[in-house]
């Protein structure tokens, strides 16, 4: 098994962080498998009583690997997203609660992956946006979880323009709970794990019950959406764009998962 996933439990507190950095910690295959795993057995577990997602410098997480979106055989419309659809629901109905930490940018899935968490902290330098239109992407899979957060006008915004959002104006935006120092991120985030790890554990697990039946969109589609999260169409136009973009990071010039 690869190290692209690092587990630490301190007391009651599990960190859970997205360890590839050379990718901007993109969800691969391989990452999105042991990170559901890993927050089935912090579920399973009788000691872990808060979660917290990160990523390794310099990112949060940058959302699909575009490799693997690329490497989708030709005679396939769309690539498959359930098994990224399955983190989400796992991730938003986990029964201890959920805090990410957004230490840099996090964008398209990665934003995604930080709304289904309960609690966003964020530090300045972070920024959050769905980029994917402009390689003529455009994942019914993050539209719950950003409805969720910002409503129909932001969330319209957002994925249309594929503009980022300073944490700043993700909190403005609803997105982010509190937006601290980049130095302060870390010690902020397991303060808060603390003060809630200290509560009553079936509380918690109560009140995270009566958040879900009282929103109007838990993080899951419904089952009328559901099959439309379930792939993201790969047009012709949309295989080239990415090609031109991979092809340019392979030749040395920025990672294209930063945008």
């Amino acid at each position: 098994m690869s190290d692209c996933l690092l587990t630490r439990v301190v007391g009651p507190v599990a960190e859970l962080t997205l360890n590839r950095p050379g990718r901007r910690n993109a969800l691969s295959a391989d990452l999105i498998g042991q990170l559901t795993e890993a927050l089935r057995a912090c579920d399973a577990s009788a000691n872990v009583r808060v979660v917290l997602l990160t990523g390794t410098p310099p990112a949060f997480c940058a959302g699909l690997d575009l490799h693997d979106v690329l490497a989708t055989p030709t005679d396939l419309p769309a690539f498959d997203t359930r098994p990224l659809l399955a983190l989400y629901e796992t991730l938003a109905t986990l029964g201890e609660p959920t805090i990410a930490v957004v230490n840099g940018p996090a964008t398209a899935g990665g934003a995604a992956l930080a709304l289904a968490c309960d609690i966003v902290i964020a530090g300045r330098s972070a920024q959050f946006g769905f980029p994917g239109i402009r390689q003529g992407l455009a994942p019914a899979i993050v539209i719950p979880l950003l409805l969720r957060a910002a409503g129909p006008c932001r969330a319209a915004y957002m994925l249309l323009t594929g503009e980022l959002l300073s944490a700043a104006q993700a909190a403005a935006w609803g997105l982010v709970a509190e937006v601290v120092d980049d130095d302060r991120l870390a010690d902020r985030a397991l303060e808060m794990a603390e003060l809630i790890a200290g509560h009553p554990a079936d509380a918690a697990r109560r009140m995270k019950v009566s958040l879900a039946r009282f929103a109007e969109v838990l993080g899951a589609p419904g089952a009328a959406c559901r099959a439309e999260c379930e792939r993201m169409m790969l047009s012709p136009s949309a295989r080239e764009s990415l090609a031109r973009l991979l092809g340019t990071n392979e030749s040395g010039a920025a990672d294209p998962t930063a945008k």
